[in-house]
């Protein structure tokens, strides 16, 4: 598309007012530093570099570990960590019924299928009306037991930016030690909704509850290592004996597949994170990117008000990530693109730091 005014909020890869992909400053120093110093380029092995999963747990769970063993492995990204958790699940519990949102991220119900569990939905997001549908979702957690994996968004839900209150994760978490369910977090945009503690609440509100747990992280969008490929694995237990039996198990369903994970993401991670003065560099970009995607939506919504002169976007308020579902049919989608030259999903999914504030 060459018209001038083009706009793609299709892809979700956090963009700055020109529209570009920015490196971090943080991942620049650090991966400078690493070039500099890095001995070699040697394999790290099938669970990968335990340094760097030791900083991403603490860094998913800021909280403490509240009296649970937490080990995991390094991986490309976090779609394959997800594929790997619903497989060694698959291994101990191979009639499991695995509950996806709905709507919900496009690569977690056919991972969950590839790794031959049973795929259910749970009600989410209203997307013709913009309602929410949690008090159903959780009035079906309190029919679920043993049997069932729950995916859950540590935050920014995606695709519906829909947050889950703190109040809400009480109510889960309580559910979920009665009822026995197993939690699986998928973690994909830590800190950029409220704040990387804030947005680890529900993960610690879990943790604080239930005997057992998995969450797989991605470093894609907080620290803007896409094309690197860095993610994590956890399992976490109050019997430390069987979450080390379950990571035993990542390295052989890790290596039909990619082998060893790419080590470079990890080790620029790893760096940040080991450095009191490149951690505060990296936390307040994030701050500034959160922030600013903050200011896009809270300016959408005004303008959608002048506009329209109705309070049906109230619900952008309520949401908060890098993404939106706003309550288009595919033909009015079709038709920004063909005629505004605004490019989002077929179902009204909108990545709203792909937007401007200029004109």
């Amino acid at each position: 598309d060459t018209r001038a005014e083009v706009c793609d909020l299709t892809v979700g890869i956090y963009r700055d007012e020109s529209g570009a992909i920015p490196m971090m400053e943080a991942v620049r120093k650090a991966d400078m530093e690493l070039a500099q110093t890095r001995p070699d380029k040697g394999y790290v092995g099938p669970l990968g570099d335990q340094e760097y999963v030791q900083a991403i747990k603490n860094l998913a769970l800021p909280g403490g570990f509240h009296g649970h063993t937490v080990e995991g492995a390094h991986t490309p990204g976090g779609s394959s960590a997800l594929r790997l958790a619903l497989d060694v699940i698959k291994m101990a519990r191979p009639d499991a019924r695995v509950w996806v949102s709905d709507p919900g991220y496009t690569n977690h119900a056919p991972t969950a299928i590839a790794a031959g569990l049973e795929l259910c939905y749970y009600p989410f997001f209203d997307a013709r009306s913009g309602a929410s549908r949690k008090k159903e979702f959780i009035a079906l957690l309190s029919t679920l037991g043993e049997n069932d994996v729950i995916v859950f968004h540590g935050c920014c839900h995606n695709p519906t930016g829909l947050k889950i209150t703190n109040d809400e994760w009480q109510q889960i978490a309580m559910l979920a030690k009665l009822q026995k369910f197993f939690p699986l977090l998928d973690t994909a945009y830590q800190g950029l909704g409220e704040g990387v503690v804030a947005d680890a609440y529900g993960a610690n509100c879990l943790l604080q509850k239930v005997d057992e747990l998995a969450l797989t992280y991605s470093c894609s969008k907080n620290f803007g290592l896409y094309s690197d490929r860095v993610g994590a694995v956890l399992f976490a237990g109050r019997d430390g004996g069987a979450v080390k039996k379950a990571q035993a198990q990542i390295a052989p369903a890790a290596r039909p597949t990619y082998w060893v994970p790419p080590n470079n993401g990890a080790q620029i991670v790893k760096k940040i994170l080991g450095s009191d003065e490149l951690k505060a560099l990296w936390e307040n970009e994030l701050t500034a990117m959160r922030n600013r995607i903050n200011s896009i939506r809270a300016a959408l919504l005004e303008s959608l008000k002048q506009v329209s002169g109705s309070d049906c976007y109230d619900f952008l308020a309520q949401q908060s990530g890098m993404f939106s579902m706003f309550p288009a049919t595919e033909a009015q989608m079709t038709q920004l693109r063909e005629d505004y030259a605004i490019y989002g999903l077929p179902d009204g999914r909108l990545n709203v730091s792909g937007m401007k504030m200029s004109k």
